[in-house]
């Protein structure tokens, strides 16, 4: 009688169960680092773009004109809103700055711009300060 011989070179379900276990949790901390890295890198290009706004505006202030064109102005201060786009999402950021009319000539005097706007919940504002002689 011929014996016969079984090569059990296969895996068992456990086996395939465990490793497919294995490779979900690998692909889900693969999103969520994702996920992250997404969000970080949106906060700091809003923040960049504040930065930016802002040093737009502070250079618009020095020479003595409205930055971006806003003339809502109390005896010191002006505001407005400007609308950052990026990645199909929009962000107003709320600009509040020294009303150059108040500003004199021959003066070395101090200018200020604000730029607050919202990300996840929170307020952020990026303040610059600098002096100007008009």
């Amino acid at each position: 009688m011929e014996q016969i011989v079984l090569h059990n070179k296969g895996m068992s379900l456990i086996e395939v169960l465990v490793s497919m276990v294995i490779l979900l949790i690998i692909f889900v901390s693969a999103l969520e680092a994702m996920r992250v890295y997404t969000i970080g890198n949106l906060e700091i290009e809003l923040k960049n773009a504040a930065i930016q706004t802002a040093q737009s505006c502070m250079e618009e202030v020095k020479y003595g004109t409205y930055c971006f064109n806003f003339n809502t102005c109390n005896a010191t201060y002006c505001s407005g809103n400007y609308t950052f786009k990026t990645r199909n999402i929009n962000k107003n950021f709320e600009i509040l700055f020294t009303n150059p009319s108040t500003l004199q000539k021959g003066i070395l005097q101090d200018i200020e711009v604000v730029v607050k706007y919202q990300f996840r919940g929170k307020t952020h504002e990026i303040k610059m300060e600098g002096k100007t002689i008009l």
